[in-house]
């Protein structure tokens, strides 16, 4: 009796033990692992569930662009995505491809207490292009509408890191011009200060930074501290 009464006090405690460590209050943090910033930006949504909550669905959307140095290749002109991806595909060339949602985001770029997307398509080809655009999308008269694109690869660039907050867009492309070898080495990238206004962004300013690393590091999606003002 003694014996079956000390099991049970053993599995009792180890079963508090267990639910103390796993019903906890949960730590609210950015996908990257940050501190979440109070500010007109949201977190950038990565699954699902989350980005379905920002105007459309658009893991399972058809976006009306395809990278326009290789549409001839493949005799299309919109990409459209199934979970979040396409299957892989193959160009007139040989050239394997696959598109995919790399983020949504959502800013209220109006000021008017309703949400734009910020949503960035990816195409990657088996010559190590990766084109890429970023929409920003939103809602007129209850439809939704595209208000704004911008294409990394139009300049031969490829896309090292996008902050967003408020009206103010920080992006960072890596300078495939200037490689050694050519699609290895990038030594510089671009930064490009953009500014929402009378809807649509505009270029503010820009600079070259150099880059010695060997790898292409892409930083992500990050949401900067809201702007102090002056």
């Amino acid at each position: 009796m003694n014996t079956w009464f000390r099991l049970l006090v053993i599995f009792l405690s180890n079963l508090l033990v267990l639910c103390m460590s796993s019903c906890g209050q949960p730590r609210i943090t950015e996908s990257f692992g940050q501190n979440i910033n109070q500010s007109n930006t949201d977190t950038s949504l990565h699954n699902s569930s989350q980005r379905n909550r920002c105007l459309a669905d658009f893991d399972n959307f058809t976006y009306n662009w395809f990278p326009r140095d290789y549409a001839s290749l493949v005799n299309k002109r919109r990409i459209t995505l199934v979970g979040g991806k396409t299957e892989t595909h193959e160009t007139k060339g040989g050239l394997l491809y696959e598109a995919v949602l790399e983020n949504v985001s959502c800013v209220d770029l109006n000021e008017d207490g309703r949400k734009e997307a910020v949503v960035t398509v990816k195409v990657s080809f088996s010559n190590r292009a990766n084109p890429t655009r970023i929409f920003i999308y939103g809602l007129k008269n209850g439809d939704l509408e595209e208000l704004w694109h911008y294409d990394t690869r139009t300049n031969e660039r490829d896309l090292r890191k996008l902050d967003l907050t408020d009206k103010t867009m920080v992006l960072e492309e890596y300078d495939n011009k200037y490689e050694n070898p050519p699609n290895c080495c990038p030594k510089r990238f671009f930064v490009s200060f953009f500014s929402w206004e009378n809807g649509s962004f505009r270029l503010i300013d820009s600079k070259i930074m150099p880059y010695e690393n060997k790898y292409r590091d892409f930083l992500g999606f990050q949401s900067l501290p809201p702007r102090s003002e002056k």
